[in-house]
């Protein structure tokens, strides 16, 4: 008998798990950055990214998922970022929201490296 192990839970669908914030130097141009890394049970393809103004915030939509963090919200102390919300959106869709104090000058970029979305976000100089 074969058992099949899968890391999507009964419903089929990808549990967020947690999610952290961190400083990184960006190699290409020795400044420090920001980075949230949102981890999963499972790869996840199906997620969209997107920035809202008054007040300024970046959010990222992860569909095909359900929260699985106890702390919903993360108060963070820099100069760019003032906190990082999570909540279930919808029955099927975690949103992460990141709110800022100024939004960032370059282009916030979506990565994934393994079963974790990382935002990472360029300071302005």
């Amino acid at each position: 008998m074969t058992k099949t192990y899968s890391s999507k839970n009964f419903f089929g669908l990808v549990d967020v798990t947690k999610v952290e914030y961190s400083k990184f130097i960006n190699p290409e141009n020795n400044r420090e950055n920001f980075r949230v890394t949102i981890e999963c049970t499972d790869m996840t393809k199906e997620y969209d990214l997107n920035t809202l103004t008054s007040p300024d915030r970046i959010y990222v939509d992860i569909y095909n998922s359900v929260l699985k963090v106890a702390d919903k919200t993360i108060e963070v102390k820099d100069d760019l970022v003032k906190a990082i919300r999570l909540g279930q959106f919808n029955e099927t869709t975690v949103r992460v929201v990141v709110d800022l104090k100024r939004m960032p000058e370059q282009d916030t970029e979506l990565c994934t490296v393994r079963n974790q979305l990382c935002i990472d976000i360029f300071k302005k100089y």
